[in-house]
């Protein structure tokens, strides 16, 4: 994957703007659990395209790993909002919610 991030990193210094490049990096280190900076990549693919659903819903599955539950929820609630037909983001919303529920029973 080093050949794969490094490609995707020159994508976007040669064209900064190369909204693709940002989210297909956001998802390959989200899969190598580097979330934080996956989480500034999807951030960056959404200041480039504010109507990207899936790089909400990603956004979400990321905060949701680093335990942000409430974000987590507010960025799936955008995919949706942009996306009413999303299934995934719904299943992902439901599944925040019912952690986060949990959680809350647990304090």
């Amino acid at each position: 994957m080093e050949g794969a991030e490094s490609s995707h990193r020159k994508a976007i210094a040669l064209k900064p703007d190369f909204v693709g490049a940002y989210y297909n990096l956001g998802s390959m280190l989200q899969a190598l659990n580097r979330l934080e900076e996956a989480e500034a990549c999807f951030n960056q693919a959404i200041a480039l395209k504010p109507d990207y659903a899936k790089a909400y819903s990603n956004l979400g599955n990321t905060l949701q790993a680093l335990g942000r539950l409430e974000e987590a929820e507010a960025s799936y609630a955008k995919a949706i909002a942009l996306e009413p037909d999303y299934a995934e983001a719904h299943a992902s919303l439901g599944l925040t919610l019912k952690n986060s529920a949990d959680w809350k029973m647990l304090r």
